[in-house]
């Protein structure tokens, strides 16, 4: 089946599968606007795959906050096995991300499975596209519009066992919507599929992200050699005049109203009546307006459900659902149904009153709270839009806690977030205990301005009870992050005030030692600094906290590392490998960080070059994030361009200003 104006785009994957069958791994990663025909392309190319490869299908879903690692979940239910029992038992990022490494290096003998949703419409070459489908290499009747619908989750299969080893193809679509761990899966798998015989290729809507989105650093840390990048252009001039020539519409009015987006010119080709549609929400509202009234209730219902509804959402519905499949406003997808486009359902969703969209809203909670399985991040949505408090606070925290502990941290703080505005019934200390966990999600996410107000609250609550280790862990945090906001008095303040909240054997007082060493080193009173962290490393060992002793030793290290000591690189490399031993993801990333910045922070250039070249370890997709954010002065990403030799240099500067 031949796309229109996508051939060449087909020929570069092929071409790409190719390579990866030749024992290569590359990257695909196809670019462009909502509807210009990214999941058809994906879904043809899967399909032309046939028995050469192994297709797994992921997706990220449009919600208020993303699904952690959502398109690996997906991708589990495919391919069963260690993958799906990891994420199954809420494993570690890192066990979780080892799976999906072994899944693909173990793709042998596997059955071929080619399924996707297919939310997109393209048109095809030559005048057989009639009437919505045609069949491969088949030639409709005349009379209908010239333009092809894809009617539904194209769910191709074929259940082969190949005496030879076929390459997976993993798909992951939508990527402008994924969470922070997806994100980080992304480019730790990229770093590792050029020694696999595999095809990654990622979907995203270029223009939905900004400078800043995230996607755009997780795109720039592919290694570039194996990236081949796509960007689909809307259909010409020339193939939408030849696509409206037998629906008798004027080219250039459909042209000028769909600028080539293959979507709208489906759409709108298809709709009836001499009059030519505006919007897609006048499209898609004409065509529901044809349908019974219980068949568009249905249509609305399922409008609330970003990507597709549930089997559990529809059942009891069948009629309903064919009618509004035969009606082309809903199409098959996996058990349930969804529209065919995100543009439609978002169309149909904005077009209900506030109190139908909560309602609806609340029928699918309703739903979803009583199946197995859901994930809480959906269920967060929903609470949300139905304007239910005690279902937010319930499900913000479990996904809250399942987000953070799969390292998507930026939206375990959204979910905690969502917790904390609605957890003012709940008792003091449950209430502080919630506050401090979505501070620490914050900060993980480098939302330092964030994590300071959270912890201000649950100091608040804290003090309240008149327990000296709680009130000080959250002085100690609001001292690290005031320093960071730029509020350096309150850092002091904050730092002065715990050694004397904490009586002599507190078990915190070694970490109040050493959140004085770093406050010292990051004001560059280097002295003050080595001997402040050299008395928290004496008492952290003697009390065994392996914790404060590790941050002690990075501030010590990094003191004399300004002074030029030439023992302490190989002093924060050895703080680095026992924070990671023993799990401390934010202290193994510091020393990495140090290690990487602190040449390029003292203009010492020609070191810096040095050191790039060295071999650096490579940190655990968990540390990455905290990793970023600790170097919050130098900018995100500084210290991982430095370490891999690929940093811009900035203005020198003598003076240490980061924590």
């Amino acid at each position: 089946m031949e796309l229109w104006e996508r051939s060449a785009t087909l020929e570069l994957l092929d071409g790409l599968l190719g390579e990866c069958a030749r024992g290569g791994g590359r990257v695909a990663v196809v670019a462009g606007e909502a509807g210009i025909g990214k999941s058809v392309l994906v879904n043809e190319f899967a399909r032309r795959c046939g028995a050469r490869a192994r297709v797994l299908w992921g997706g990220c879903d449009r919600l208020v906050t993303p699904r952690a690692l959502g398109p690996l979940h997906d991708i589990g239910r495919q391919t069963g096995g260690v993958l799906a029992e990891r994420l199954g038992a809420g494993a570690a990022q890192e066990e979780i991300f080892a799976a999906s490494l072994e899944e693909l290096s173990g793709a042998t003998g596997a059955p071929v499975e080619l399924a996707g949703a297919t939310r997109g419409s393209v048109a095809m070459s030559g005048p057989e596209a009639v009437g919505g489908s045609v069949a491969a290499g088949g030639r409709a009747a005349a009379g209908g519009s010239a333009v092809v619908n894809w009617s539904g989750a194209a769910n191709w299969s074929a259940s082969v066992a190949p005496t030879r080893r076929v390459p997976p193809v993993v798909v992951v679509e939508d990527a402008h919507w994924a969470d922070e761990a997806t994100l980080d899966w992304l480019v730790w798998l990229g770093r590792r599929i050029g020694r696999l015989p595999a095809l990654l290729v990622v979907t995203y809507r270029d223009d939905e992200v900004g400078a800043e989105h995230p996607i755009r650093g997780a795109l720039a840390a592919l290694p570039s050699a194996i990236v081949r990048r796509v960007r689909l252009r809307p259909l010409s001039y020339g193939c939408v005049t030849e696509l409206v020539r037998r629906a008798g519409r004027d080219p250039a009015t459909v042209h000028r109203l769909t600028g080539g987006n293959p979507l709208l010119v489906t759409e709108l080709l298809a709709s009836e009546g001499p009059a030519v549609p505006a919007t897609v929400q006048d499209l898609i509202l004409d065509r529901l307006c044809s349908l019974p009234e219980p068949a568009r209730e249905l249509a609305r219902l399922v409008s609330v459900l970003p990507t597709r509804a549930d089997a559990a959402v529809v059942a009891g519905a069948a009629d309903l659902v064919e009618t509004c499949v035969d009606a082309g406003v809903l199409v098959p997808s996996g058990d349930g149904v969804a529209f065919r486009h995100e543009l439609l359902r978002s169309a149909v969703e904005e077009s209900l009153s506030p109190a139908r969209r909560a309602a609806a809203h609340r029928r699918v909670l309703g739903v979803l709270a009583r199946t197995p399985g859901v994930d809480p991040g959906r269920l967060v949505h929903h609470a949300l839009n139905a304007r239910d408090e005690a279902a937010v606070l319930r499900y913000g925290q479990l996904a809250g806690i399942g987000a953070a502990r799969q390292g998507a941290h930026r939206e375990a703080a959204a979910h905690y977030r969502a917790a904390v505005e609605h957890a003012g019934g709940l008792p003091a200390e449950r209430r502080a205990e919630l506050l401090e966990a979505y501070a620490e999600q914050a900060y993980l996410a480098g939302l330092a301005e964030e994590a300071l107000r959270a912890r201000q609250a649950a100091l608040e609550l804290r003090e309240a009870e008149g327990r000296a280790g709680p009130v000080g862990e959250n002085l100690r945090w609001i001292s690290r992050l005031a320093w960071w906001a730029g509020r350096r008095e309150q850092a002091w303040e904050a730092a002065a005030r715990l050694v004397t909240v904490l009586e002599d054997g507190d078990p915190q007082l070694a970490m109040a030692y050493s959140n004085q060493s770093q406050l010292h080193m990051a004001a560059h009173h280097l002295d003050e600094a080595v001997a402040w962290g050299e008395r928290a490393r004496e008492l952290a060992d003697r009390l065994g906290d392996v914790a404060a002793s590790v941050h002690a030793e990075i501030n010590v290290s990094t003191a004399r590392l300004v002074r030029g000591k030439a023992g302490a690189p190989a002093a924060l490399r050895a703080a680095h490998e026992r924070a990671e031993a023993a799990g401390l993801a934010d202290h193994a990333a510091r020393a990495l960080v140090v290690l990487a910045t602190g040449p390029v922070q003292l203009a010492e250039y020609g070191v810096a070059a040095a050191r790039s070249k060295r071999p650096w370890p490579t940190p655990p997709a968990a540390t990455s994030t905290a990793m970023f954010s600790t170097c919050s002065a130098c900018g995100p990403w500084c210290g991982w361009r430095a370490a891999t030799g690929t940093a811009r240099w900035p203005t020198p500067r003598r003076r240490w200003p980061s924590r």
